[in-house]
């Protein structure tokens, strides 16, 4: 056999072989999912790979801005330091003019603590006058304070309440929180006046129905409350007056149709101060 003849069949395939270059193709992905680097033959190619960035479509999170090149996610919410536009335009929920709570306390006053000293009434069979127009809730009608002023039955016989305010209040609430005794009482504009600041304010119609029949029964109506709203208070003195305005009389002595009292809420009155002074001795008649 000529080994010289069979020699560089033997040597080419191992020169083919020892002359390729070996690929080693690797490739990771950076722990921020935005870029990912491919090793090629030892070189490394960092690329952004689409499918590895998070957009705002595939955030879990509703909230996220795109600033180009970076994908940036925002947090909104309270504690934040951005803000969306259409938030800054709108009033976000957790803040802002269009959601403001009015925290404002009840501002009750009693009738039974009003200035009675000149006052003069007509009931069912009689009259009295003063302290003597309150009554007591002996028949647990619900009175706030267990008392209320009735003898309001005489054509315009008022009740005044009086009060500061520290500033200007628009669109307050007034609750009255009536009863009526003998017989039923509905309330309209055109028989009742009610004044803020001696102005007279618009009411709707309002119904007390279900009264005792009888000044001998031994139940009175329980007393309900009745919304007006948007009154408007100036700065300094203010007054509230109920104002018995007819003459249709409801039975015996009782000349005109009125209700029995007992407080006047103010509400919504925004971040005023509202005081007055309360005739408390009306009640040492009673103890």
């Amino acid at each position: 056999m000529n080994f010289r003849k069979l020699l560089p069949m033997l040597i080419l395939p191992l020169i083919v072989s020892c002359g390729e270059v070996k690929s080693d193709n690797t490739s990771k992905t950076t722990g921020d999912n935005k870029t990912v680097e491919t090793t090629t033959g030892g070189k490394t190619d960092t690329k952004t790979d689409d499918s590895a960035v998070t957009t705002p479509e595939q955030s879990d999170s509703g909230n996220t801005q795109d600033s180009g090149d970076d994908t940036v996610i925002s947090e909104i919410g309270p504690g934040s330091d951005k803000e969306s536009e259409s938030e800054k335009e709108s009033g976000s929920e957790q803040g802002g003019d269009s959601s403001k709570v009015d925290e404002s306390t009840p501002f009750l006053m009693e009738a039974e603590y009003t200035n009675l000293d000149e006052k003069s009434g007509a009931g069912y069979s009689g009259g009295a006058d003063g302290w003597a127009m309150i009554g007591e809730d002996i028949y647990d009608a619900g009175a706030s304070n267990g008392y209320y002023v009735t003898y309001l039955y005489k054509n315009n016989l008022s009740l005044d309440f009086f009060f500061q305010s520290d500033k200007e209040v628009k669109g307050a609430n007034l609750i009255l929180r009536l009863t009526s005794e003998i017989k039923d009482v509905i309330l309209t504009t055109d028989i009742y006046t009610i004044t803020v600041n001696d102005v007279a304010v618009k009411f709707n119609q309002i119904s007390l129905l279900g009264a005792s029949t009888s000044d001998s029964e031994e139940y009175m109506r329980p007393f309900s409350n009745h919304t007006i709203s948007n009154i408007d208070l100036k700065e300094g003195e203010n007054s509230i007056k109920l104002i018995t305005t007819n003459t249709e009389g409801m039975g015996g002595t009782m000349y005109s149709t009125a209700p029995v009292v007992d407080c006047i809420t103010i509400e919504k009155y925004g971040d005023a101060t509202l005081s007055w002074n309360p005739r408390t001795d009306n009640l040492d008649h009673f103890e």
